[in-house]
């Protein structure tokens, strides 16, 4: 009877989250748009303890700055497959590494082309993580973006920022 009943239960091992980030434009970029607010959705697989993997959808909307006459930016999405690792089980110490590979289009008041392929790196802390399998979970992050940093319109300079995010997290 036992073990019928635990066969039964199946740990989860995918989640979803959304949430706010706040995202602070890098030199080349700050010259034009201030400190801006978007958000992110994230799918991802908690299948292996100290690996986890995703994909992330993020919106940024750009705040040009009042003093420019310069072209600026408008928005960002990007579409970043993405991999965490912890450097303990996340039970026991829930700081990990992440690693993103962006897809990037970026809107602006130039005629650049808004495609672009770059690359994103960061730490993050799980707050209130305290069950391998079920329940939900708070990520505070921090990530460098570089969003078109491999691939890009030739007018157009790479487009670096820090994105700090907070995402509430449900597992399915």
């Amino acid at each position: 009877m036992l073990i019928g009943a635990s066969a039964g239960l199946r740990a989860q091992t995918t989640f979803v989250g959304f949430g706010p980030t706040y995202s602070l434009p890098r030199p080349s970029f700050d010259s034009t748009n201030k400190a801006s607010f978007g958000g992110s959705v994230v799918y991802a697989s908690r299948k292996y303890c100290q690996l986890w993997t995703g994909l992330r959808l993020s919106y940024t909307s750009f705040q040009r700055k009042t003093d420019t006459t310069r072209s600026y930016y408008t928005n960002a999405v990007t579409l970043s497959p993405e991999a965490r690792y912890f450097f303990a089980q996340p039970l026991d110490f829930p700081l990990y590494v992440h690693a993103m590979l962006n897809l990037s289009g970026i809107g602006g008041t130039d005629s650049a082309t808004r495609a672009g392929l770059g690359l994103g790196l960061g730490v993050g802390y799980l707050l209130f993580y305290n069950s391998n399998c079920c329940g939900w979970f708070l990520d505070l992050h921090a990530q460098y973006q570089l969003p078109n940093l491999i691939l890009r319109d030739s007018s157009r300079p790479s487009l670096p920022s820090i994105l700090i995010g907070l995402s509430f997290n449900l597992g399915l």
